[in-house]
């Protein structure tokens, strides 16, 4: 008779896995984003022979500061994915989310069982149900690129299961149980960092876990744990005092600063809870960048309010812990898991994927609150439950509807959002795909009446226009472009769209546009206010050689290659430094390169990288002895 209950609750959790793959089903046939394109686009030069396997990993290094080498290996398959078969792609991610959601059951499971609760079994089922099919999970799943969100989060749930798993043990036997936690606590924090570097919370959250749900338990082995526990916190506090006390170098693309990214964020919380209890499916999205940003406190004196409430409530969870242990892990553990991306790293200020790790605490402590209420009114709470797993998961199918319709999707998109140049370019492109350029321009039009300091959108005014042969309108977004560019804060895109025009002016496609003003353009970008960060220069300067090449200036063209590589050197751009110079006869200048910048003064290697440099030296010694 005790093994009925496992077989309905692992009955349900069945039902669950397929829920969420229904609901997420007439997603398959979705786009790629802006994020996207630049991933998958590598793995697409890597099949095509135009990248080595070590330069395609050191791609993960836009992605995230340690390369995210787990995720890029699993971009590699199928080769076919990009551009033409997203479909591929976004199978992975459905059901890569299915399993992350049985996972999550699976985890409350066993800390209801080790919390002694007799309604452990369903505790897992309401939580995976709960998790699953919220629809604000939709923007994790449906946006390729963020496999990678999901993947780390899938070696955190492992990693916190064998880490209960581990505790269960002890309890049973003291001693026993210890690899289960190693392998928890440090093995698989490894690996989730090397999908994305949220994977380092894993021992946080496992000591907010430990703190508050299962503080009344006598647990072997606990001070060990406390010192990781402290030990992860030392490193991600000092990691973000770090790039605070450097100022972050993406501030530089930003159109706020520091404090004003936390007082917005304090506000943005708020939003990723409503969005997750209470879905507006039309505002799950992936074009977020024109958020609003709250300048001051006084112009906006509710987010004082913000900004007072998560440090007092993160101060009383903890003091409160023992008193109410359910309602403080779901503070705290909401609270850590949004601590990298929503606190001083300079990254865009809303993105619903962050909230993918976050709703964990606040599903536990929902599905607790309404499992343990009073006797004469369970039937009721269940019911309620029920219901509302119901209501979710039919607005993650319409959503999944949304986003697989992608010329549906980017009207309404645009629509909602007038203040994103994203949204329109997203329309913008379905528009040209559909050949229906004029139409493409219109979008563009209305976007820049919307926002004149929107460099990316004008920049593709200018592109389009010009392919089109609209003198009228490409004259009018030039003119606007040169107006913009010395002042805008965030230009996206824009470099990329001025490598297109190039592009189009090399096949004959652009004849409004020549190479000196497609120059001029570049130059105003890089002598803008707002200082460039150095992988934004290097696409200007690289633009600016492309340019001097193609008018045949060799000294111009051999001056801004030396600048490309000293704004970010990399190994594969040393040698065609190196093949360029002897091209044009530098040859005394191309053995100062050799010398001085590859052999004896490169940059420190990565992990990617080790042993590359030492490899590129012989290579460019051999290219200098080859007559």
């Amino acid at each position: 008779m005790r093994s009925r209950p496992l077989i309905v609750a692992t009955g349900a959790m069945s039902l669950v896995f397929f829920a969420v793959l229904m609901a997420l089903s007439p997603g398959i046939n979705g786009a790629f984003y802006y994020d996207d394109i630049p991933i998958l686009k590598l793995a697409s030069e890597f099949y095509s022979g135009d990248l080595s396997f070590f330069q395609y990993m050191q791609g993960g290094f836009v992605a995230g500061s340690l390369g995210r080498p787990l995720s890029m290996l699993t971009f590699l398959w199928p080769a076919s994915a990009y551009p033409d078969h997203p479909q591929v792609i976004f199978v992975i991610n459905i059901a890569l989310h299915a399993i992350n959601a049985v996972l999550v059951g699976l985890l409350a499971w066993r800390i209801g069982a080790l919390m002694n609760t007799p309604h452990a079994l369903w505790l897992g089922v309401f939580c995976a149900a709960l998790w699953g099919l919220a629809p604000i999970q939709t923007a994790t799943v449906l946006i390729a690129v963020q496999r990678m969100a999901e993947l780390s989060a899938l070696f955190i749930w492992l990693g916190l299961l064998l880490w209960v798993i581990g505790l269960e043990r002890a309890l049973k036997t003291p001693g026993q149980g210890v690899i289960f936690q190693v392998t928890g606590l440090i093995g698989m924090p490894l690996l989730a960092v090397l999908s994305k570097e949220n994977g380092v919370l894993l021992p946080i959250l496992a000591g907010v876990i430990e703190a508050t749900l299962l503080t009344k338990l006598v647990l072997p082995g606990r001070r060990a744990r406390h010192l990781l526990y402290l030990a992860s916190i030392v490193v991600v506090v000092g990691y973000l005092a770090l790039d605070l006390w450097r100022g972050g170098a993406v501030y530089l693309e930003r159109d706020f600063t520091i404090w004003e990214r936390l007082i917005t964020e304090a506000g943005i919380l708020f939003e990723y809870l409503r969005q997750s209890l209470a879905p507006r499916f039309l505002d799950i999205h992936p074009f977020h960048e024109a958020y609003p940003v709250v300048r001051s406190l006084t112009e906006q004196p509710i987010y004082a309010l913000a900004v007072l409430f998560w440090p007092l409530a993160a101060i009383a969870a903890w003091v409160y812990r023992k008193r109410w242990p359910v309602v403080s892990m779901a503070i705290l553990w909401f609270l850590v898991a949004h601590m990298l991306e929503s606190s001083v790293i300079g990254l865009e200020l809303y993105f619903d994927h962050r909230q993918y790790l976050a709703w964990f605490g606040p599903v536990f402590a929902l599905t607790w609150g309404l499992l343990h209420v009073p006797a004469p009114y369970q039937r009721v709470a269940r019911i309620t439950l029920l219901i509302y797993i119901a209501f979710l998961g039919l607005m993650m199918r319409q959503t999944a509807e949304l986003w697989g319709h992608p010329v549906t999707s980017a009207h309404i998109w645009f629509d909602r959002n007038p203040g994103s140049a994203r949204a329109a370019e997203f329309l913008a492109k379905e528009y040209l795909a559909l050949n229906r350029g004029s139409e493409a321009l219109g979008v563009l039009e209305q976007q820049i009446k919307a926002c004149p300091e929107c460099l990316s959108s004008i920049a593709q005014s200018v592109q389009i226009s010009c392919v089109l042969g609209d003198k009228e309108h490409f004259e009018r977004s030039l003119n606007a472009f040169f107006e913009q560019a010395p002042k805008v804060a965030q230009t996206f895109s824009t470099s990329s769209t001025l490598l297109s025009l190039h592009n189009h002016i090399q096949k004959g496609q652009c004849t409004l546009l020549d190479y000196a003003t497609l120059g001029r353009m570049n130059q105003a970008l890089l002598e803008r206010t707002q200082p460039t960060h150095d992988e934004k220069r290097q696409e200007l300067l690289l633009n600016l050689y492309r340019i001097a090449v193609e008018r045949r200036d060799i000294s111009l063209a051999a001056k801004l290659m030396l600048e490309v590589y000293a704004a970010l050197p990399r190994a594969d751009l040393s040698l065609s430094i190196v093949r360029n110079l002897l091209q044009i006869g530098s040859v005394e200048q191309a053995q100062s390169f050799v010398d001085e910048q590859i052999c004896n003064n490169h940059p420190k290697e990565s992990f990617w990288s080790h042993g590359e440099w030492g490899q590129t030296c012989l290579q460019a010694k051999r290219m200098l002895e080859q007559p």
